[in-house]
């Protein structure tokens, strides 16, 4: 069987989307009153957000997904949050970690 590149990508996009929804359930970052399915389609539409401030790596791409949808804010709007997100010499890693340290209070 040969599966393009694209059919991939896709492929792996939703087992991501999957992947955090689950997570976010489970942590109950959101409410176990939320359907499955709808907390994916939230999860993508943030991913796509995202995808369009240019964040690439899944790790930082999952912490923007819990700050937007387990806490409600946008990082943008937070001056602590945007501060990390917008410095061009910080790695996506270091981003994430930073904002994780941020977001529990360690920084």
């Amino acid at each position: 069987m040969d599966i393009s590149q694209e059919k991939m990508e896709q492929l792996g996009k939703i087992a991501f989307v999957n992947k955090i929804a689950e997570m976010l359930l489970s942590t109950e970052a959101v409410s176990r009153d939320n359907d499955f399915q709808t907390v994916c389609y939230h999860v993508a539409r943030v991913l796509d957000e995202a995808e369009e401030h240019g964040i690439k790596t899944e790790r930082l791409m999952g912490m923007y997904v819990l700050l937007r949808l387990g806490d409600r804010v946008n990082p943008y709007d937070v001056p602590k949050y945007a501060a990390v997100l917008d410095d061009p010499s910080l790695t996506e890693a270091d981003k994430a970690h930073l904002l994780q340290m941020i977001r529990i209070g360690e920084l």
